[in-house]
This record gives structure tokens, C-alpha cells and sequence, in this order.
């Protein structure tokens, strides 16, 4: 790789990528239109929209924008530019999961943030869906399909989601020496939280596990009840971070674990290695969380009301950042 290259990619992520210190920041604001005007005054984005709508298109838009960038500097490699690919899909995964659901449900209007085109098209079955998408998008939707046993939207979307990490640990799992070390450890807690959401939520096992064993997904997967599963869970790796009286939370736990890993692992790819695809799948990572933090920062603060609950709804956002915040 030329030095070039590597400042390059260094400048993309010193300008666009959060710090722990930006989001104490942002989360002792009064209101959404505040973390919008603090993020401008940081240039992390360049304009203040007018309503949250607005606003999530354009994090959104801002996320697609940032990885077309980083794909363009790694056009030479196949390897690099499917993993660009994948987190641009991410992005957008919302808005597919909204087709999707409309689709199935035969709703005539729903609110896409991204994919406007495959909106106005207005969809009435997945065939008008699947027939409208292409390149990862189909992919991924027809991935969906074969997997889904029960065609509701709940568990095609669960399996779209799912898509994302199956593809993308095909890839690390081509790589050599210390690429697959780092990128392991940035998709370690994703494959073990989609493994054991899929077992709780459908009764299906998946092969992608890392520090859960399959035994554990296998129990999870042909569980009874929900104190069976909280069991279970209270029992793996991750056992002890993910605790709670309810299942929904546990795997609320689960995901804010798995996220804060993906946070540090890429941190340390992106800040500790030469350019190899980890980099850039480092970057793209950090820039997707940053993209979904900030948005959840930003939908919980619309929900104060005069200040009288803030305290509560900071707590609550803070137990699903990326971050790990005292």
C-alpha cells in the first residue's frame, strides 16, 4: 500500500468517526436540534435538517456517502469492495425491512428513508419486491426466503438482518495470519447474538457461532419457555453482562455487548495494522455504528419532555450505544 493511500483513509476516519468525549457531549443536550448544531460545529455533518425524519436520511446518506468514498480507494480489491458493499447494505437495511413489511401486510403507504425509487413502486407481494431489487440487495432478500421456514415478515427480516453477518464472516473466513484475528474479533459477538436470537425467536439453528458453542445455540434453539432460555443465557460467555429477569432485555444486554466489542475491535484494526481489507472493514464498521448511535441519541432526546425526564431517557440511551459510558 502507498503512504498516500494510508493518509488518505487516516483523514476519512480522523474527521468523521465519534469519540467517547463528542457523545458524553452530545447526551447533556436539551434537545435533537442541539446534538444536530454541535455535530455541525464539529463538522461531522455540514447542515442542521429541519425534523428528525430529515435528520435520519441524512446520517443515513452521510453513511452511504462516507463508504462510496472508502470503495472508491479500494476499487483493485474484490475482497475489500464486498465488504463495503455489506455495510452499505446495512444501511439500508431499514428501508428494505419496511418494504418488506408492506408488502406482506399489503399497507399502501410506508416511510422509507433511502430506497424512494423501490417506494413509489409500491409493492404487493415479495415476488414484486424480490423483482424490483438487484446486486446485494436481491442477494440478501433471496438468502432471506430460502432461509425463512415461516414467510412472515418478522422472520424474513430477522434472516435480512442475519444476511449481513453470514456474508461477511464467508469473507474473514478467506483471510490469513493476523487479517483473521482482527477481523474475527470485530464479528465475534454479532455471530453469537443473530446464532442465539434466531434459535429463541424461530427454533433454527445457524452455523455461525464464536464463543457460544453450537451445544448452547442447540438448547437455546429447542428451549420451552423464556425461563428456560434466560437460563441458558445466564450460562454462556456472556453470561454475566446479559442478565436479566426478561428475555427481551437479556438480548437487548446481548446486543449492546456485541456492539461495544464490534467498537473496539475495529478501533484497534483500524489503528493498529497496515492497510489490508480489516482496515477498511474496520472503518466501515465504526461508521456504522456512529451513524446508528447517533440517531438512537437523537430519537431519545425527542422524547424529553421540559426537561422532566431526562435522566431516565438518558440512562436509556445510554444502555444502547457503542459506547461503553460511566
Amino acid at each position: 500500500m502507498s503512504f498516500a493511500y494510508a493518509t488518505a483513509l487516516a483523514r476519512v476516519y480522523k474527521s468523521q468517526i465519534l469519540s467517547t468525549g463528542t457523545v458524553n457531549e452530545l447526551l447533556e443536550s436539551s434537545s435533537w436540534k442541539e446534538v444536530a448544531n454541535i455535530l455541525r460545529e464539529k463538522g461531522i455533518i455540514s447542515e442542521v435538517p429541519q425534523t428528525i425524519t430529515d435528520f435520519q436520511t441524512y446520517m443515513k446518506n452521510r453513511a452511504l456517502q462516507i463508504l462510496s468514498t472508502v470503495k472508491n480507494y479500494t476499487l483493485s480489491s474484490k475482497i475489500t469492495s464486498s465488504i463495503v458493499d455489506l455495510y452499505k447494505y446495512v444501511v439500508e437495511l431499514d428501508d428494505i425491512e419496511a418494504i418488506v413489511s408492506a408488502a406482506l401486510s399489503k399497507t399502501p403507504s410506508f416511510r422509507v428513508y433511502l430506497l424512494k425509487d423501490l417506494a413509489d413502486i409500491k409493492p404487493q407481494s415479495l415476488e414484486d419486491v424480490l423483482s424490483s431489487l438487484t446486486g446485494i440487495e436481491r442477494e440478501a432478500l433471496e438468502f432471506a426466503l430460502e432461509k425463512a421456514s415461516n414467510k412472515s415478515a418478522a422472520v424474513i427480516n430477522t434472516y435480512l438482518e442475519y444476511f449481513f453477518i453470514s456474508r461477511l464472516s464467508a469473507i474473514v473466513d478467506t483471510f490469513k495470519g493476523d487479517w483473521i484475528s482482527k477481523a474475527r474479533e470485530i464479528i465475534c459477538g454479532y455471530k453469537d447474538y443473530y446464532s442465539s436470537l434466531i434459535a429463541y425467536k424461530m427454533h433454527e439453528q445457524v452455523p455461525d457461532t464464536c464463543k457460544m458453542s453450537k451445544e448452547t445455540v442447540r438448547d437455546i434453539a429447542s428451549s420451552s419457555s423464556k425461563e428456560e432460555v434466560l437460563d441458558i443465557l445466564s450460562r454462556s460467555p456472556y453470561g454475566k453482562d446479559i442478565t436479566a429477569n426478561d428475555v427481551y432485555y437479556s438480548f437487548a444486554k446481548f446486543k449492546k455487548i456485541t456492539r461495544a466489542q464490534a467498537r473496539k475491535a475495529s478501533l484497534n484494526a483500524f489503528m493498529g495494522s497496515p492497510f489490508t481489507p480489516v482496515t477498511v472493514m474496520g472503518l466501515a464498521e465504526l461508521i456504522r455504528l456512529d451513524t446508528e448511535d447517533i440517531i438512537t441519541i437523537v430519537n431519545g432526546l425527542a422524547l424529553i419532555r421540559n426537561g422532566e425526564n431526562k435522566q431516565r431517557v438518558v440512562e436509556d440511551i445510554k444502555s444502547l450505544l457503542s459506547f461503553e459510558l460511566i
